[in-house]
């Protein structure tokens, strides 16, 4: 990235955001530090709009999520707490190539479009307690590295876990699905077992 597309994006950094650019070895990462989550989606889509969307964004502090703003969220490290819980999505949601290193909630938040994870690494528990996906949940290629439970989790459409990789256990509790809905396991690994027993998946499984 030159010089002046640099210069460009610290000014579309400052009106928003406490924030700084790294560059190192020719690779250009934004790091924020903001409570605003409204001013954050805001500054990564104008940043993704006008400079490039591959750039790395490292968020440093808590992030939640308490604004109507779609999150297309992509290629971004959360280093802290990161909460969706109780939202609702109207339209399609990104939240691809990202690595969450703490811990995840979307607790009781509805999906009534699209949502992808793909290539998404969780390095912490994930809440899905109560989260209700109404069309296409996409975790292709995710990672999950602890012991991960999908405890009353809806799935009323097509849900992907093709070649993603469970490090921990893998539960699935008490889910609700539709005549719509299909699952895909294929490809995926379990490192220490998948429990469906008591899943209630009386839909289409694919292994």
């Amino acid at each position: 990235m030159d010089k002046e597309k640099i210069k460009e994006l610290l000014s579309i950094i400052a009106k928003k955001v406490d924030a700084k650019v790294i560059e190192e070895g020719g690779v250009v990462t934004i790091e924020i530090i903001s409570l605003d989550s409204r001013n954050i989606l805001s500054t990564i889509s104008e940043i993704r709009r006008r400079i490039s969307r591959n750039i790395r964004i490292h968020l440093k502090e808590n992030f939640i999520y308490d604004t109507n703003v779609t999150p297309n969220l992509e290629n971004i490290c959360f280093h802290e707490r990161v909460d969706f819980s109780n939202a609702s999505f109207a339209t399609s949601v990104q939240l691809s190539n990202n690595v969450f290193k703490k811990k995840v909630s979307f607790r009781k938040s509805t999906f009534n479009s699209n949502v992808r994870f793909h290539n998404t690494i969780f390095e912490e528990e994930v809440d899905f307690e109560n989260t209700t996906f109404r069309k296409l949940c996409d975790f292709y290629k995710a990672k999950f590295f602890k012991d991960q439970r999908f405890h009353l989790t809806d799935f009323e459409g097509e849900t992907i876990f093709s070649n993603s990789e469970f490090k921990g256990a893998c539960q699935f509790l008490h889910n609700k699905v539709s005549n719509q809905s299909f699952v895909s396991f294929e490809q995926t690994k379990f490192h220490k077992g998948l429990d469906i027993s008591n899943s209630n998946f009386w839909c289409d499984i694919q292994f």
